[in-house]
């Protein structure tokens, strides 16, 4: 490597990085990221008393981390946000080498190219939160580059290249089941067009390992169910879409719309047996799982939402390569500084559009996905600086578990929604217990409303009958308290209010259950 492509690769490394800084920077202290407050912070913090179960959910970014952190005896909350924009940095090299050694684009054009990519809505939308995903992203990518330069090989580079795709291909299965599946079926498909048998070894060995893997451990997908998969997908009484097929199909247009004049061009254009072949292959794997819910009644089980947001990584590169192919082909312009500035232009127009994403407050619409966001709100936000809640909200949310965790006996229970958990289990105190709401009323919202009170009521009064004797008299052996965000009307089950800040309450519901 010369010193030039050095620092084409030190420049793709740090606009990836610094581009995945500026929300961290504009929250401070507050995470961004509705997983990194709910799974992988939670996790971190208890990493040394939950490893056992870490092991079997896919658990290397995060070990990762926190091995990082403990070797250097960094601060893990620094680790796990120096980690974001790192890795968001490795990705933006990833694809500047794709764009440069497959695409065989010239540096400055594969610049441009990486820069297109990690600025679309759909690749920020994946660094927000899906930091697996990403990890496993950064690594299928490499292997997608093995992949290519693989056939080039003699035989001694064949056993050198063998092995360090087996390397990378271990690490990846076990980092994400979706990336895992993807570079597995990816794997096989290069190893019969390039009719390699000891890829072909390679692949069967980590199909075996990853199936045993993903059906001894799994805990979260259909496939950890006692029925048949088939069934699962294909039966009505199983069905739990939590999205329907018009609002993904809206997520689609909304984010992709704009870019299929070019990806239509840069897909056609080039010849299917080209080294474009490299990016085409996971491009219409992902395009299929995307689409299931076409053809497959319960489709949320396939998460075609996350794969469409993988989706849009390789479409989008295909999508500047049919821009360039229009610019130079057809437009034949003979004109350099004219060319130059319409693609100034064009990449100046999606910078700006991705930029607003990671500045923007929630709450404003600036995008065709917030706009709709109705339809598109189950998997995009407005912009990055949210977690699960408002940032502006989490001190007052932190006020109120320290006020819970001071104020109220040590047995309490504690019932909240589930898109505040992984706060309470970062800072409610081990004496406490937290019960998500969703449990007893069914609720589309964090609020629960006038209509959803009677119902969570009675299913309180089932659950915690202990709490009350045959006479419907509080028993004083336990304590339970809800906390809601607050809202401009009470009811006569939650008159009891014991705390309350600017944006949440805390109820005590200790007796009022036993007079339901």
């Amino acid at each position: 490597m010369n010193k030039l492509s050095f620092y084409f690769l030190l420049i793709a490394f740090g606009i990836g990085c610094c581009i995945r800084l500026v929300p961290v920077i504009i929250n401070y202290p507050f995470p961004v990221g509705y997983d990194s407050i709910n799974y992988y912070l939670p996790n971190l913090y208890h990493f040394e008393s939950n490893w056992i179960t870490l092991i079997t959910s896919f658990p290397i970014f995060i070990s990762i981390v926190y091995l990082f952190s403990d070797f250097f005896n960094a601060d893990l909350y620094y680790s796990f946000l120096a980690s974001n924009a790192i890795l968001y940095g490795l990705f933006s090299v990833t694809i500047y080498l794709l764009s440069n050694k497959v695409l065989n684009q010239p540096q400055n054009r594969s610049l441009i190219f990486a820069v297109f990519v990690i600025f679309q809505l759909g690749t920020l939308r994946i660094s927000w939160d899906l930091f697996r995903n990403l990890f496993s992203l950064v690594l299928f990518n490499l292997f997608l580059l093995l992949i290519y330069n693989f056939n080039k090989k003699n035989t001694l580079g064949h056993f050198i290249s063998i092995l360090t795709i087996s390397l990378i291909s271990v690490i990846t299965v076990f980092s994400d089941r979706m990336i895992g599946i993807l570079l597995i079926l990816v794997s096989f498909i290069f190893s019969f067009i390039y009719k390699q048998k000891y890829l072909l070894i390679v692949n069967i060995f980590f199909t075996i390992s990853f199936l045993y893997y993903f059906l001894s451990f799994d805990k979260i997908t259909f496939v950890s169910s006692n029925i048949n998969f088939l069934d699962m997908l294909l039966n009505p009484i199983y069905g739990k879409n939590t999205f329907s097929q018009f609002d993904i199909s809206v997520l689609f247009l909304s984010m992709y719309g704009i870019l299929l004049p070019f990806f239509t061009s840069g897909f056609i254009l080039t010849k299917f047996k080209d080294s474009i072949l490299i990016i085409k292959i996971p491009l219409l794997i992902t395009l299929f799982f995307s689409f299931t819910w076409i053809f497959i009644p319960n489709y949320s089980y396939i998460v075609p939402d996350r794969w469409l947001l993988i989706l849009g990584i390789y479409l989008s590169l295909i999508s500047i390569h049919g821009f360039f192919l229009i610019i130079d082909s057809y437009l034949s312009l003979k004109d350099k500084r004219l060319k130059k500035g319409l693609v100034s232009v064009f990449l100046f127009i999606f910078v700006v559009y991705g930029f607003l994403f990671t500045i923007m407050p929630p709450g404003v619409i600036f995008s065709l996905p917030s706009f709709f966001q109705e339809h598109t709100g189950f998997i995009f936000p407005f912009s990055m600086n949210f977690n699960s809640i408002k940032i502006k909200d989490n001190p007052d949310l932190l006020n109120s578990i320290d006020w819970i965790n001071y104020n109220t006996p040590s047995n309490s229970i504690i019932l909240g929604s589930k898109d505040w958990r992984g706060w309470f289990s970062l800072f409610l105190h081990p004496s406490h217990q937290y019960l998500y709401t969703e449990e007893f009323v069914k609720t589309s919202d964090t609020l629960l409303n006038k209509n959803q009170i009677k119902d969570f009521a009675m299913s309180l009064e089932k659950k915690f009958s202990y709490f009350c004797d045959h006479n419907k008299n509080y028993k004083n052996s336990a304590f339970l308290y809800f906390i809601d965000l607050n809202k401009q009307y009470n009811t006569y089950l939650f008159s009891n209010i014991v705390y309350h800040t600017k944006n949440f309450l805390v109820y005590n519901l200790s007796q009022k259950i036993c007079k339901t």
